[in-house]
């Protein structure tokens, strides 16, 4: 697990219950709504990796799956280009 990956899975562990947790940090391609990331949790959990990042999600990847799991998550990360960061 990469830094960015592995900085999604704990972030993404505070917005689920700590069994979810668990299961998210043993399996990153596990299904985040299926663990409990209802909406109102994925907005919170977008501002704080946000915040704690030091990056912005643009409106183009914000959308259900980018956040279906912590990998698809950390790819769109990647993927965004260094002046996205604040």
């Amino acid at each position: 697990m990469d830094d960015v990956l592995r900085s999604v899975v704990e972030i993404a562990h505070r917005h689920l219950s700590p069994k979810a947790g668990a299961v998210l940090r043993e399996d990153p391609d596990a299904d985040l709504a299926a663990l409990g990331l209802t909406s109102l949790r994925t907005v919170d959990f977008m501002v704080e990796l946000e915040e704690r990042l030091g990056v912005e999600l643009p409106e183009e990847a914000i959308h259900a799956e980018t956040f279906r799991t912590a990998r698809t998550v950390a790819d769109a990360l990647r993927q965004l280009p260094r002046e996205s960061a604040r």
